[in-house]
């Protein structure tokens, strides 16, 4: 019923077209001269936001947690590498739940639990060993990430994107899709789907490249309904695969055969911004077309198409762990640069004609 209802209403109703662009108001770079050495990171996978928006940046190289406040300016470092209290090796991941930062320790498969100021809680161990990755907060006691399983005896892996409690015991499954390894066709940044949650709901896209589709569940993991849009199939043009191809081999030792093709993922970022959602999908892009389309969704109802004119960084229709638009918030684009070490705020404004 919310399906036909959502699809009756937008047939019936003007969508606004406009154009924005981006204006850069905050880079924290990982080397600044200027600043207190504790405070420069070299590979930074992971960040996350608490409620004053200070910026949290995890250090792979250090396993240590770098502290900005919302303008860009270093507060401190807490956490570093080892295996006693208030350290970790080897992190890929940082989230937070209230005013808890939680940082992964992946050789001993647990969470280091920190305050917003940097003293060290508790180690808590994850269940099971299972290491959960890009991990968001759902509501005030929950976690939602991904996490992949290997069948070394078939030659396959199973991809998932887990609820998970408090203390990351996994509620249920949302999402899971086993590939057969090593085949060239599939387009590993895309294995996993892209999701969003708002104060009340769970947006998550059903990582087609055929379909334009988002499932909407509660935050207990309820499915509630459906999203959909017509979308025509896409593929990475000849410029584009040169772009990707690189990056797919250093991950995967993808073929770097000129004549692969590789279709595009319909959705490529969900993000909920100013009470509406914000749906960042592909299109056909030649040389000179770097900007960035989305559709916004209020109350499940397409309102709004925008484009926004990019000469930022460079965007490719694709989701990419080691370059990606971590949030949007108050028409502010976090963008995350693990390659360059670098984490860029970007405002939402007004095109100047």
């Amino acid at each position: 019923m919310n399906l036909i209802r959502n699809y009756i209403i937008n047939k019936n109703r003007t969508v606004l077209n406009s154009v924005k662009k981006l204006k850069k108001e905050i880079s924290i770079n990982g080397y600044k001269e200027s600043r207190n050495p504790e405070g420069n990171f070299s590979y930074a996978p992971g960040i996350c936001l608490d409620h004053k928006n200070f910026i949290y940046i995890l250090d792979h190289s250090t396993s240590s947690i770098k502290k900005f406040d919302e303008k860009g300016e270093f507060i401190t470092s807490f956490c570093s590498n080892g295996s006693g209290p208030g350290e970790v090796n080897n992190s890929f991941d940082i989230t937070n739940l209230g005013d808890t930062i939680y940082i992964q320790d992946t050789e001993q498969a647990r969470m280091a639990m920190f305050t917003r100021s940097g003293e060290f809680i508790k180690f808590k161990n994850l269940p099971n060993g299972e290491l959960p990755m890009f991990l968001r907060k759902v509501g005030m006691d929950k976690f939602l990430g991904y996490s992949q399983t290997w069948q070394d005896d078939e030659n396959r892996t199973t991809f998932y994107l887990n609820l998970y409690d408090s203390n990351f015991k996994k509620i249920k499954s949302l999402f899971k899709k086993t590939k057969k390894i090593g085949n060239r066709a599939i387009n590993y940044f895309e294995r996993f789907p892209v999701f969003t949650v708002s104060d009340s709901l769970i947006y998550l896209s059903t990582n087609s490249t055929k379909l334009y589709e988002i499932d909407v569940y509660s935050l207990n993991g309820e499915f509630k309904h459906k999203i959909t849009r017509g979308y025509r199939k896409l593929l990475f043009g000849e410029k584009e695969l040169k772009d990707i191809i690189p990056d797919l081999k250093r991950v995967t030792g993808a073929s770097t055969n000129k004549n692969i093709k590789i279709e595009k993922r319909s959705i490529n970022g969900l993000f909920y911004n100013n009470d509406s959602l914000w749906v960042l999908y592909s299109v056909d892009r030649d040389d000179k077309n770097n900007n960035l389309f989305f559709d916004i969704f209020k109350n499940g109802i397409l309102v709004e198409k925008v484009k926004i004119i990019n000469n930022q960084f460079k965007h490719k229709d694709l989701f990419n762990l080691n370059s990606y638009i971590y949030k949007i918030e108050n028409d502010i684009i976090y963008y995350l640069d693990c390659d360059n070490s670098k984490v860029e705020l970007y405002e939402i404004v007004d095109r100047d004609d």
